[in-house]
């Protein structure tokens, strides 16, 4: 009889229990919040490590979190610049990793924009059916856009860069290369199928 009258109130408890050990650990353990109370739990506990990248570098903010900052800054500068381009005309968006094209497939507001990259899988979805007569690069800011690559083309105009100082990405350049000058399609080509032998391998 006792054994019965305090399992009626153990029960509540025991599933009380994971729950408010939950709520204490997310702050810690989930990247929730804003990046500036992020930086606050990671200082108060920095025996976690939850802040070490893939460079072994222990940074401000978790890695997959600084990752998606930006994201949506990204896409809204890519659909500028690619509003700017001729509409009649064929531009695509080539981005430096999956993460920027992801990203800019998602969150971008113009319909039928889709960015590629010559990273991963990607190298497989570049259309190259149309003469590509307008280019939009992004560019991380180590990479940057070479002269080179501007000189294939009759205007070049940086549209802006990542600014969130938080982001991973920050300082990507958004580059908008009007009037292709030379075969552009053939250059992609040659670089797709360099890529396709390096995967191979």
């Amino acid at each position: 009889m006792l054994y019965k009258s305090w399992g009626k109130y153990l029960k509540p408890v025991v599933m009380i229990i994971p729950i408010a050990l939950f709520i204490l650990a997310a702050p810690i353990s989930f990247p929730i919040g804003d990046p500036e109370y992020l930086k606050g739990v990671q200082s108060r506990h920095p025996e976690l490590m939850e802040n070490r990248w893939e460079d072994g570098e222990i940074h401000d903010l978790p890695q997959d979190y600084a990752d998606m900052l930006g994201w949506k800054e990204l896409a809204e500068k890519v659909d500028l610049a690619y509003y700017k381009a001729p509409p009649d005309e064929y531009t695509i968006i080539i981005c430096d990793n999956y993460g920027q094209a992801g990203a800019i497939n998602f969150y971008t507001k113009t319909k039928g924009l889709r960015a590629v990259t010559m990273n991963a899988d990607y190298v497989n979805w570049i259309d190259l059916s149309r003469e590509i007569k307008n280019v939009i690069l992004v560019r991380e800011v180590e990479d940057g856009v070479s002269e080179r690559e501007i000189s294939f083309f009759e205007k070049s105009e940086e549209i802006g860069t990542i600014t969130d100082p938080n982001a991973r990405e920050y300082g990507t350049i958004i580059q908008l290369l009007l009037g292709a000058k030379t075969d552009i399609n053939g250059i992609l080509a040659a670089e797709i199928e360099e890529k396709r032998a390096e995967l191979r391998d």
